[in-house]
Order: structure tokens, then sequence, then C-alpha cells
């Protein structure tokens, strides 16, 4: 197979005899801070949350090996952070049944935010509504409805719910817009 000028051949080696190299920097199990922004939100969290977290994030590393049958595999960050927002997101749910709201939205608002799957702007959306920030609210809408379109072209954000359609996604956007039309008549 040969390359056309403007596309980078994979398999393409310098000489004959060199493997091809991939650069993994930045690679990592998933315990590994995707980004700085992971500090924060750690150093934010109780030692019980920091230890349910990191309980979490092995139980989605041993999944992805398994799915894989890769262990000890290492993740490109942006898959790291999908997979962190999962985490986040599980634990907000644990929260928002529990009755904590208010940590429930900590940690959809850092789901969201380390991963920016519009799945967790919508949730945190709602959360910020019940909280009575409308402002919140309206802009992660607004989140949510410029990003949904891209969630089924990107894997890595694929990792964080597989499970979505494009049926599910659009049945959200009807609902923010709608929510945005009430938040806006408010105003």
């Amino acid at each position: 197979m040969t390359a056309k000028p403007n596309e980078i051949d994979p398999g393409a080696r310098i000489h004959d005899d060199e493997e091809p190299v991939l650069d993994v920097s930045g690679y990592g199990t998933l315990p590994v801070p995707p980004s700085d922004l992971a500090g924060t939100i750690l150093s934010a969290m109780t030692p019980e949350e920091k230890t349910n977290f990191n309980n979490l994030l092995g139980l989605l590393q041993a999944w992805s090996e398994s799915a894989c049958g890769t262990p000890g595999l290492l993740l490109h960050p942006q898959a790291r952070a999908s997979l962190w927002g999962a985490a986040l997101a599980k634990m907000a749910d644990h929260f928002r049944e529990t009755g904590h709201d208010d940590r429930a939205l900590f940690f959809v608002g850092a789901a969201w935010n380390i991963s920016k799957h519009p799945i967790f702007a919508f949730n945190a959306a709602l959360l910020s509504f019940n909280a009575g920030d409308t402002m919140r609210a309206k802009s992660l809408l607004q989140d949510y409805l410029a990003a949904y379109q891209g969630v089924l072209k990107n894997s890595a954000l694929m990792l964080a719910s597989p499970e979505i359609s494009s049926e599910d996604l659009e049945t959200l956007a009807v609902s923010a817009r709608s929510r945005l039309a009430a938040i806006e008549g408010q105003t």
C-alpha cells in the first residue's frame, strides 16, 4: 500500500531495518492523572471520596485491560480524562441518590471539566438549575448543545458512555433546548 502525498503511512520506515516508533509520552494507566486539573479535583475530595474514586479507577482499569486483553494497558490522556469523567459521574450519582446534591454537583461538574463529555454538562446543568443557579445551568446547557453532535465521532468520549446512541443525544438536545427556552423566558 502506498500513501498519498498528503497522508502519513503509519507503517513507513526511514530504513527497511527500523521498526516504526510510536510516541507514547503522556500515556499511562488510569490512576495516572490525565491533566493538571485532576490534581485540583483530587485535592477537593475527602479521604473517603479519594479512596472510593481510586477504587472506581481500579475497576475501570481492570475492565479496560480485560476488554482489550492487555494487562498494564496504557491509555492516552484523553481516554484517561474520559474514564475519569465516568468515575466522577458515578460518584455524583451516589451523592445525588443519598441526597447530597452539593457534592453531586461538585462531582458531575468535575466530570464535565476534566472530560468535556457533553452528557456531564447536561447533568451538571440539571443539578445547577435545581440548586437555583440558572446562569450556570444556562451556560452548561449551551455547552451541551455545542458539543453533543461530536460524541459518537470521538472514541475517547465513547469510552465513558459506550451505550449512548444518536437518538439518546438528540432526546437530551430537545430537553436542553426546552430548558434553555424556559430559563430565557424567566429572565
